[in-house]
């Protein structure tokens, strides 16, 4: 929560600047289809990607910059869906709109404007490119028995990038790669 005050900020709705090997797999700011299980599907493969290239070049801290974390936010801004998604402000007051009230921060809390297909396409090219260090910072830094990479306790780290924590809304709390 205080890391997202002024609102939701991720690199491609899965990284986190100061979360290091946290990945979260959302449609928000992420791919949003009416079948979740294929955005599941298809973030699964990229986060499998970028833990087998840590790997493959011996790196076992996979963190995003702050620099191409402010970048992805601003292309939701620009590009972010909206009106008339669940949550929108013109439904029916509810659980997903906050029961009518306005919510702070709102225009950062929506998925790619573009659709699922060109955000999953999007991701395949900056694979296939080969730009993951272009985004992300890939290091070999021990954790500290506090909480990690000098981060307070409750941050996700890991010694290994095999001990990456993922987090899934609506479904299992934390799973474990």
């Amino acid at each position: 929560s205080e890391k997202w005050a002024d609102g939701i900020r991720t690199l491609h709705g899965m990284h986190i600047h100061g979360f290091p090997n946290c990945f979260l797999m959302s449609s928000i700011q992420g791919g949003f289809t009416v079948n979740y299980p294929h955005m599941l599907d298809e973030v699964a493969t990229h986060v499998a990607h970028i833990v087998g290239h840590a790997l493959a070049i011996e790196k076992e801290v996979v963190e995003t910059s702050a620099e191409a974390e402010a970048g992805w936010v601003q292309t939701i801004l620009d590009k972010g869906v909206r009106g008339g998604i669940i949550g929108d402000q013109t439904c029916t007051p509810g659980y997903y709109n906050n029961e009518g009230k306005p919510r702070e921060h709102f225009e950062q809390m929506v998925s790619y404007g573009n659709g699922p297909i060109p955000f999953f396409n999007l991701l395949a090219k900056w694979r296939d490119a080969g730009r993951l260090q272009a985004k992300l910072q890939l290091s070999s830094v021990e954790a500290s028995p506090e909480g990690g990479l000098g981060q307070p306790e409750g941050y996700c780290h890991a010694k290994r990038v095999v001990g990456m924590r993922f987090w899934a809304p609506g479904a299992f709390p934390t799973m474990f790669l």
